[in-house]
Order: C-alpha cells, then structure tokens, then sequence
C-alpha cells in the first residue's frame, strides 16, 4: 500500500474521532441543574410505591393537587442509575448527547461530502449548545431528533416511528416536535413525488405511520394534560418565559458568547441553504422552523445546531472545495493529515480544562451551589413538615429532606401555575405583599440564600424570624411563633463542624476578624473535603492580599483553577480584586481582562460586562497616572 494511501486511510478514520473528541469538551456544562433532584425524587417515589403519581406529593402548597409528570419515564430510568451509584448518572447523561451529536455529524457528512466541514460544523454547534447540556430530559429529545434524522430515508423508518412516540411521550415533552419533524419530512416527500409525476402522488404508508404517531400520544398516563403542557410554552405571555433559559437569545460579537457561536451557524447554514434547494429542502424548512424556536427561546439553541448542521456543512464544504480550486496542494492526503493533526491538537488544548474525576456528579451541578450542610441541620431541627425555601433548591430538598414538604420548586406550570409562580417572586423578593403570601401558606422554617433580599428581610422585620442556622450559601430562619424556639435548639458545630461548608464560613469570619492564621487553616480543612468549593480559594487570596503577599494570591487562584478549571473567570475576578489590594495594579488589569460573565445563566450579563469595561477603563487611568507620577 502506497504511502499517500496510508494516510488518507488513517485521516478517513481519524477525522471522526478528531472531531467527537473535540466537541466532547463542551458537553459537561458547569451549571446546577436544579431539574435533576425533583426528577430524581420523583423516580424514587414511584419505585417506593410502585405506581406512577398524578396528584403532588411532595410540596404542602400543592399538596394532593393534580400533577402532571409527563417525564415520569426519565425519573425512574435516572433514579435506578443513581441508586446504582451517583457518579453513573452524569456518565449516562454523557453518553445521550455523544450519541445525540454523533448522529448530527454522520448526516451532516452525508450531506455535505465532507468529513472537514462535517467536523468544523459539529464543534460549533457543540461550543453554542454547551450551556444547555446539563442532566434533564430534554437530552432525550436531542437523541430521538439524532435518530430521525439519521434513518429518516430508510424504508423501515415509517414502522419505528411511531414506536419512538411511544417511548418519548414519557420520556419529555419533545415528542411534540418530534411528530412535527416527521410530518414535515412525508409532506415534502409527498410533494417531491408530486412535482416529479406531475400529478397528487400520497405515500399512504408514510402518511398512516404520521397518523399513528398522533395516536402514540395517548400512550401516556396523564392523557391529555400531556398534550396541553408544551402547548403551554408558546404563550409568549406565559410567566414562566421569565425563567432565564426562555429569555430570547442576543446579537453578539464576542466569539466566547454562546450567542455569537448561535449566530454564526445560522449564518453558515443560511449559506448552504441555497445549494440545499435540490435534494435538501426538508433540511432547509426544518432549520427554518428551529431557527424561529430559538430566535424566540434560546433554550431550543440545540435543536437547531443539530437540525442546521447538514445545511452548514454544505455551505462551509463548498467554501473549501473553492479554496482546494486556489490552493490545489489542499487537495493532497498530506494535507488532509496535517488538519487532522492540527484538530487533534485543538481538541486537546480544549479538552484539557474539562475535569471528569474525581466528583464528576458535583462538578457537572455545581454542588457548592446547594444547601447540603443547611439540611443536615433541618434533620437535626425535626426536621421540620413545612418549608419555605428558594426555587432553585425545592428539587434538591425533595431528594435530601423527604420528610418536609416544600414551598416551591421546579415542576413549574406541571403543578404549581402561573398565578403562584407570581407569588413567589414577590415572596423571593420581599416586595409588598409578601406577608400576605406568607400568612396565606403558613411554614414551620425558612431555607433561603444567605445573600438573598428575603432572609435578610425575615430577619430584620418586626418581628423578626430568629437565625438558627448560618453559612457562606444558606440560612435557616423559625417564625417568631415557632414551637422549637421554646426548647434547645442544635448546635451547628455539633452537627454540621466538619462540614466544608460550614467549615469555609467559619474560615470567612476568622479572616475578617483578622485572624489570619486561624481562617488559612479552616479554608485548608475545607479544600481538603471538598476542593470544588470556589470560595475557598478566593477566601485564601483575599487572606493573602491582607498580608500583602502578591506569590501567595498567585498562589492560590492558580490551586482553584487547577482544581475547577471552568472557575477560571471566576477565579480572574478574585485575582484582579486582591492585586488591586496590594497596589499592583499591572497585574489586576491583566487579570481583569480575563473577568467576564458568560452564558445564559449569569444573570444580567451584558450590564455586568458594561460594568466590568468601566472598571478596566478606571485602572488603566489609574496605572497611567501612577506612572506618570513615578517619572522624575
């Protein structure tokens, strides 16, 4: 075998590899996922009682109110993973979104002819899905919507369609889209035959396969709730469109947003849809349709990078061909070998700051973000029937603290509607009203952020709810009429001493009492039981900053990036903060430069990155002055 066909083998093998090893980085968000925990309790309590639930369960708002939990497949297929063993659950979620971009990759290959732009076209819908990847359901909708597209054409598809629907009406409410695909795909196949026989040509069995596809709806226990829920979502007016992830998605230039990365498939697919007008017009009228979904939601971003990606695969294959035209050495195995390599290498340099192991679970849901030292206290408190507690968190209570009920959490409109939802957030706010809220759903406790308007409202207010429990993340509150207030109440070092979070808030107070030596110890004991608490780290440079010690701050956001690699730019905040502490100013404005917020889930970002330019525009007039007066 020639030389040159050696290597056009092993880049025909490689590229694939290459390119699934390069989109793989983006597939572990940092985000927490709140979802996950109600949907595992969810499957805990079916497997305990052996029946699927349609009345709610586990919240005293909603107590034995209708629920419809049309994922309720999902929670018991989780739930038996996670009683397996917790770190089997993010692994599995894993493998759903390969197999899921994997499928995108081979059409868009297809397609488009090329392996190249196949690739290039898969690390970008990847880099632009990444923030939404996190472990829910809707994984399974990408994975069915990877299916479809990949065996649409065989002729047995029409008999394993329906079959999918069955399966996916219990699995998320995707299925709807996913009758609206194939429907799309018969009725383009439908009039292709009809234009080319000039004359109504209908492929009845298709066409029966769409219609059993409508009734594989009824294949589901909640009947026709399941039918109403995603229907729901396309009320524009609907107030749970004010969850961050329903916000509409913003035109962006800056190639380390998720949206720029949105834009500029769009853009590549809009390029090849010309070329597409043959033989690819489903391809052209389904990106169009997911392309409206995201314009208005910018949580259906996936679906249209798996759905666009044949389409952007042809219009950046055929800007490559054109440059082999120019340049004909491209064409060459050596060369094809050469972008592989060089793929090899930028897979790897992107790859490098994913952590897998050790907590693979915790570090994909961001698990410093939860209570988990807050409830061992409420365990220790009764634990208490009735909870107040912050939305983000009603999942994690549900799955960690059966024994109380929960205010609120994130089954949304399945069960709680839109007129609670708005009491909650005048609640979660303190805005007027709020004790009307709180009268009208009496609580035994309160679990709140500890940096949250309501916790520091309950605990001012006349009366005010006593604090019996505090750390860096949650604090527990009993209304002034509480019955536990007349007895003794736990101590927290008692219960919780040894816990990292606990640990790090004790860390916190010492360095601000000045006591450095005691909080460098208490902020080591933490790291060394949970080295993924970000605020441990930032704890030990602001303590090296109070001793003016540039090597230690150095130091150790270098051991927080080295532990939680996605924490970088938050990590570029604390340096910047700390060496602006100590007068280097050079070195804050480096730092600086790199603090950013990214991704749909960091609040108002583009203030808070308008607001991070001013602070950069200030140091640097700050340093130019600094070095004017130093100049003799």
């Amino acid at each position: 075998m020639r030389r040159d066909e050696i290597i056009s083998k092993v880049t025909r093998f490689g590229g694939p590899l290459v390119a699934m090893a390069g989109a793989a980085a983006w597939f572990q968000p940092a985000v927490a996922g709140s979802d996950l925990w109600w949907h595992l309790a969810s499957g805990r309590n079916m497997l305990e009682r052996a029946e699927i639930p349609t009345v709610d369960p586990f919240s005293h708002t909603f107590a034995g109110e209708a629920w419809t939990n049309h994922e309720w497949l999902w929670d018991l297929l989780f739930w038996n993973v996670y009683r397996l063993d917790p770190q089997f659950v993010p692994w599995l979620n894993l493998a759903v979104i390969t197999a899921a971009f994997g499928f995108s990759f081979w059409v868009a290959r297809r397609f488009s002819g090329s392996t190249l732009a196949a690739g290039c076209v898969l690390w970008l819908a990847a880099a632009s899905s990444h923030w939404f990847l996190d472990i829910r359901p809707h994984v399974f909708t990408l994975f069915g919507v990877g299916v479809l597209l990949l065996t649409r054409e065989a002729r047995w598809a029409r008999y394993l369609w329906p079959a999918m629907i069955v399966v996916w009406v219990n699995l998320h409410g995707g299925y709807s889209f996913a009758i609206g695909l194939i429907g799309l795909h018969v009725l383009i196949e439908t009039l292709e035959l009809s234009w080319a026989a000039r004359r109504p040509t209908i492929p009845w069995g298709d066409w029966l396969s769409v219609a059993l596809c409508f009734a594989a709806v009824a294949a589901n226990p909640f009947g026709r709730e399941v039918i109403d829920y995603p229907v729901a979502y396309l009320d524009s007016g609907s107030v749970f469109r004010q969850l961050i992830e329903w916000h509409p998605p913003r035109f962006s230039f800056d190639v380390f947003d998720f949206e720029s990365r949105f834009f500029a498939l769009a853009a590549l697919a809009a390029l090849g849809a010309p070329f597409a007008l043959r033989r690819g017009r489903f391809y052209i009228a389904l990106a169009g349709v997911t392309f409206a979904m995201a314009w208005t939601s910018r949580r259906f971003i996936p679906l249209f990078d798996l759905t666009a990606a044949p389409l952007a695969a042809l219009g950046l294959a055929i800007g490559l061909e054109r440059a082999r035209k120019l340049w004909p050495r491209l064409r060459e195995p050596l060369a094809g070998a050469a972008v592989t390599l060089a793929a090899a290498a930028l897979a790897f340099w992107v790859g490098y700051g994913v952590r897998l192991t050790p907590h693979f679970l915790e570090r994909w849901t961001e698990s410093h973000l939860y209570p988990d030292a807050a409830v061992q206290y409420l365990k220790a408190l009764g634990p208490p029937e009735r909870l107040l507690n912050y939305y983000n968190w009603g999942g994690f209570l549900m799955l960690h603290l059966p024994e109380s009920k929960v205010f609120v959490d994130g089954r949304a409109n399945t069960l709680y509607g839109e007129r609670f939802y708005l009491k909650y957030l005048k609640l979660s706010e303190a805005r007027p009203g709020y004790r009307a809220v709180l009268a009208r759903h009496p609580v035994d406790a309160a679990i709140l952020p500890s940096s949250g308007a309501l916790a520091r409202k309950l605990a001012t207010q006349e009366p005010a709810w006593p604090v019996v429990y505090q750390d860096l993340v949650a604090t527990i509150l009993l209304p002034p009429n509480s019955p536990l207030l007349g007895q003794s109440l736990p101590d927290p070092a008692a219960v919780v001493g040894d816990h990292p979070g606990y640990v790090s808030e004790q860390a916190r107070a010492a360095r601000h009492r000045e006591d450095l030596e005691r909080a460098e110890m208490l902020f080591e004991q933490s790291i060394a039981r949970n080295p993924l608490i970000a605020s441990n780290y930032d704890g030990l440079a602001m303590l090296a900053a109070q001793r003016g010690s540039a090597a230690e701050i150095e130091r150790a956001i270098q051991r927080g990036i080295d532990a939680y690699p996605r924490g970088r730019r938050h990590f570029a905040c604390t340096a910047a903060r700390a060496y602006h502490q100590i007068g280097e100013l050079g070195r804050a404005l480096v730092w600086l430069r790199s603090c950013r917020a990214y991704g749909p889930f960091s609040g108002n970002r583009h203030q808070t990155n308008a607001r991070f330019r001013g602070l950069e525009a200030a140091l640097e007039l700050q340093l130019e002055n600094a070095g004017e007066e130093s100049r003799p």
